[in-house]
């Protein structure tokens, strides 16, 4: 299961495993150069990257991929965290 936090001092947001709770499996952030979402998952052995043009996009891309390539069983599933 993956929970998300988002940094109130630089906006972006990390994407946390419960079996890795302190470290960041994947983040989302705002474009500055370019309009749109960049998304980095770091699954896998060699991770990936993209960008889009709206958040539940980014969102959904960075999920798949964590899903496709994760050794967690229940890797599609969101929580919110609130801190």
């Amino acid at each position: 299961m993956l929970s998300k936090r988002q940094c109130p001092y630089t906006g972006i947001t990390n994407f946390f495993s419960d079996a890795e709770p302190y470290m960041p499996v994947g983040a989302i952030y705002s474009s500055v150069a370019k309009p749109g979402f960049l998304w980095r998952c770091h699954a896998g052995d060699d991770g990936a990257a993209g960008r889009t043009t709206d958040l539940k996009t980014a969102e959904a891309r960075l999920f798949r991929y964590y899903q496709d390539h994760s050794d967690e069983p229940d890797a599609a599933y969101l929580t919110r965290s609130t801190h």
